[in-house]
């Protein structure tokens, strides 16, 4: 005869494999609908190509629960629906309206851009040379790569005649701007073309031993 705890144990495990079958029965027939938070969809229209169109879209998508603002664009034939809503229920009522979608920006689908606002910059000028000329230029995307060894990254527009001396000398230093550099400076390097000014003319600078231009009016020079 088995021991009393040894009975009392099997029946709580029986209990327990019969709750879990009844659960995964439950949830496996159960239709679960996810539902994206503060979502922001594009969807691109090829065939809408008028008023009465943007209307029957708009008053299809309306009835979809969750959606809070459709703003669409006749011109580039796109729709796009924000608010907390199932996407899949927005592409059946433009569907229902009579339209195909062609494309879903989905990357966007992700995120909300306007997070991107609240990103903290810092700013610098990037100066170069070329030969015996020199240049520099504001930019506000500066960051660390590695510690060991330090390796420090810019960005810099190819348009920019500050990206051609850094291409040609592979050198250039970094000036990190305070709070309190004179608008005058900023104006100087943010504003004006090396092209077609000497943005170095007004400055206090020195040359480092490469030749390249140190700006001394700044905390802080990399």
């Amino acid at each position: 005869m088995l021991p009393a705890w040894i009975k009392t144990s099997s029946a709580i495990l029986l209990i327990l494999l019969i709750l879990r079958a009844f659960l995964l029965k439950f949830f496996m027939n159960k239709k679960i609908i996810i539902q994206d938070e503060n979502m922001e969809n594009i969807f691109k229209i090829p065939d809408m190509n008028c008023k009465h169109c943007v209307m029957s879209i708009q008053n299809e998508i309306k009835k979809v629960s969750g959606v809070k603002k459709i703003d669409i664009s006749l011109s580039d034939k796109l729709v796009n629906v924000i608010g907390e809503y199932n996407r899949n229920e927005v592409i059946i009522a433009i569907r229902n309206a009579g339209y195909s979608i062609k494309k879903i920006n989905y990357w966007q689908n992700r995120m909300n851009l306007k997070i991107l606002h609240k990103i903290s910059y810092g700013l610098y000028i990037i100066s170069s040379k070329k030969d015996s000329k020199i240049n520099g230029q504001i930019a506000n995307t500066v960051f660390q790569i590695t510690s060991e060894p330090p390796t420090i990254a810019v960005s810099i527009n190819k348009q920019n005649l500050t990206h051609e001396f850094i291409q040609e000398s592979k050198i250039f230093t970094i000036s990190i701007i305070s709070q309190n550099t004179q608008m005058k400076l900023i104006g100087n390097f943010g504003f004006k073309s090396g092209r077609d000014f000497d943005k170095f003319s007004d400055v206090i600078y020195k040359i480092s031993k490469k030749g390249v231009p140190i700006i001394m009016e700044i905390v802080l020079v990399i």
